[in-house]
């Protein structure tokens, strides 16, 4: 099994849905920051960090208003699932 099939086992479903959910809405989505390094290092991230081409406005709208802004200004949103959020 390659390094990357590996890494990808170790995402968690909840966050594959939510990269799923953006893809499936027309948006480019990866993660990014301290989670990716977590899992190139064989570590469980302790959160997740999302890049989108989705505006903030456009994250609202596509998790149904479950989110919070935090800095939309800078186009922080966090969008929460159980047991935990990503931004």
């Amino acid at each position: 099994m390659s390094g990357l099939a590996s890494i990808e086992k170790r995402i968690p479903h909840t966050i594959r849905q939510l990269l799923t959910a953006f893809y499936t809405a027309g948006y480019d989505a990866v993660l990014v920051g301290g989670c990716v390094r977590d899992l190139f290092m064989g570590h469980a991230p302790a959160d997740y960090d999302i890049a989108t081409s989705a505006l903030p406005d456009e994250v609202i709208a596509l998790f149904s208003g479950h989110c919070k802004s935090v800095g939309k200004a800078f186009g922080t949103v966090i969008v929460p699932y159980p047991g935990g959020h990503a931004e």
